[in-house]
């Protein structure tokens, strides 16, 4: 798990898009997807979802937020 990965999370709950969190955070939206996906496998969980047109964050994520934001 590295900072980044968390980061992007942590803008993504925010943004609630991939595009908005990839200009945030520097980086093209297929490496923020990448992080993402990694951090979901080493957590064993899925941490966000698509609805309605929108990305949001899991029960599991919601409960990771918190933590990251301290």
């Amino acid at each position: 798990m590295e900072f980044r990965e968390l980061k992007s999370l942590t803008v993504l709950a925010e943004s609630g898009s991939l595009s908005e969190t990839a200009r945030t955070v520097h980086l093209s939206p297929a490496a923020v997807h990448k992080q993402l996906k990694h951090l979901e496998r080493e957590l064993e969980v899925p941490l966000y979802e698509r609805r309605r047109g929108r990305l949001r964050l899991t029960a599991a994520g919601e409960l990771l937020l918190p933590h990251l934001r301290e």
